[in-house]
């Protein structure tokens, strides 16, 4: 992705989902990366090419740092490719700063019945990801960072998950997790297909990996 990558514009909408009151991000159409999520042995993978790789640690990243509530980041149906390994339906991706407040199981519902969404933006949002750049460039540093401002993480903070809920693919996680699975997947990026690479690969609880393929999805 390079130094294009570090603003990202997102559309922004509000939506009522489950009687709460959201902050839709969601990449523009536009966008040429594409993903796809599969079911294996009980564990749900989000796939795609190391430039959507990247692009997803990215926007993992900047949802990491995002202050408002009740605030989601959305990768909408155009956007999503057909399962390239089995029969999946189509499933839009949602990445969840859980500090902020996730949608309920009826909320997921309901947003799901709005996809894709056609309605105009409501504005814009730039996300800047910069740090992100500058963390995959040490992540000796980063790591050595992150042990020192989270030397015991609470259990809240380890418990992350990624689960198909009504129809989408929620990857949830509060802002120290997000921001750790967000430089392992851009690690796993940096590096390429490797036959193939999947990440995170850590012992802590988890339902879900990012697969990286060798070629792009269509």
């Amino acid at each position: 992705m390079g130094s294009s990558a570090v603003k990202l514009k997102l559309h922004r909408r509000i939506a009522e989902l489950d009687g709460a009151r959201f902050t839709v991000l969601a990449l523009r159409p536009t966008t040429t990366e594409r993903f796809a999520t599969t079911e294996v042995h009980e564990t749900w993978q989000m796939l795609s090419s190391t430039e959507g790789a990247d692009l997803l640690g990215r926007l993992a990243w900047a949802m990491a740092f995002q202050s408002y509530q009740h605030t989601v980041l959305l990768i909408d149906l155009p956007l999503i490719a057909p399962d390239p390994f089995a029969t999946s339906p189509l499933s839009p991706i949602l990445i969840v700063n859980s500090d902020l407040g996730s949608p309920s199981p009826a909320a997921l519902t309901a947003l799901r019945a709005q996809l894709p969404q056609t309605e105009p933006s409501e504005g814009s949002v730039r996300l800047m990801t910069s740090g992100f750049d500058r963390a995959l460039a040490d992540t000796d540093r980063f790591w050595t960072q992150e042990k020192k401002d989270n030397p015991q993480l609470k259990a809240h903070q380890q418990a992350r998950w990624v689960e198909q809920v009504s129809g989408v693919v929620v990857l949830a996680a509060p802002a120290p997790a997000l921001r750790q699975w967000a430089i392992r997947v851009g690690d796993v990026a940096a590096r390429g297909a490797l036959d193939p690479e999947w990440t995170p690969g850590d012992a802590r609880q988890w339902t879900g990996e990012v697969q990286v393929l060798a070629t792009a999805l269509v």
